[in-house]
């Protein structure tokens, strides 16, 4: 928790009663949304290192996961306030709807992440 920066939150004796589901619940109805996002980044850092561990044998430190979490969060909330920043220069984006290919063609849609490093 402390290598979250998150340690005065899930370290505090209240979060440690109860079930994970009763913890979370907790923190979305305590918490402000700055707070509970760096705790979903956590929580995802933790699931992350567990496929890492399971699929690729790569295991960190508790404190690298929360280090890396901290940072991960940093990042994501400094580009996302760049583009609160830049929308008023953006001309709003149009709704792309889904079209039935034509007769003979196929269609795959797919989604995609890019992750440097």
């Amino acid at each position: 928790w402390q290598a979250a920066g998150l340690s005065s939150v899930l370290g505090s004796a209240a979060c440690q009663q109860g079930s994970a589901a009763d913890r979370v619940f907790a923190l979305c109805w305590n918490e402000d949304y700055a707070t509970i996002g760096r705790v979903a980044m956590l929580l995802w850092s933790i699931w992350h290192n567990r496929n890492d561990k399971i699929w690729n044998d790569n295991v960190r430190s508790p404190n690298q996961i929360g280090r890396a979490a901290f940072d991960q969060w940093n990042e994501w909330i400094a580009v996302h306030k760049l583009r609160s920043n830049d929308d008023h220069d953006v001309p709003p984006v149009s709704t792309i709807r889904w079209e039935k290919p034509r007769i003979g063609w196929l269609k795959c849609n797919v989604d995609a992440a890019f992750f440097v490093g």
